[in-house]
């Protein structure tokens, strides 16, 4: 009678581990973390992890296309920072809205070169994303002669 307890146990989280495994290590974490570290529960702290991982979803929502194609494009770290750099310099010499806006075109654009490389001329995806990286961040590194990129537009420091 316990066997059969435990291995339904076993197969109940089994089952439900696409639903609640992941969202159940994140709680786990924050309350081991809170408990460590009083600095940690601050609203502060918080934000703060919700600010940096925003940029990391972002790309993990393009990625989740090419992955859900059957596909994967390893070229969206070094698009993002060409894509950043350019809007960084792009914000400080016009409008915000419009520097936003050529900023989606330009990384659209590049999204189509690589969907082109793929699709058109059938070089696979590994390949075309992994030449592609270079390439974005050669591009980057020449247009910031590898020096950081202040801000200073009211536009983005609100």
């Amino acid at each position: 009678m316990q066997s059969e307890m435990k291995k339904g146990f076993k197969y109940r989280v089994a089952a439900n581990w696409d639903y609640f495994g992941l969202p159940g290590i994140l709680i786990l974490v924050v309350v081991i973390f809170s408990a460590l570290s009083p600095a940690f529960r601050s609203a502060y702290s918080l934000m703060a992890n919700f600010k940096y991982s925003a940029l990391t979803a972002i790309a993990a929502i393009g990625m989740t296309f090419c992955i859900t194609s059957g596909d994967f494009d390893i070229s969206v770290g070094s698009m993002l920072a060409l894509v950043s750099v350019l809007g960084a310099t792009l914000a400080q010499r016009m409008n915000g809205v419009v520097a936003v806006l050529l900023v989606l075109a330009l990384a659209s654009f590049l999204g189509l070169v690589n969907g082109l490389f793929v699709t058109k001329l059938n070089i696979p995806a590994f390949i075309t994303t992994l030449g592609m990286m270079f390439i974005y961040r050669a591009i980057a590194f020449i247009y910031t002669n590898n020096t950081p990129v202040p801000i200073k537009s009211p536009f983005w420091l609100f």
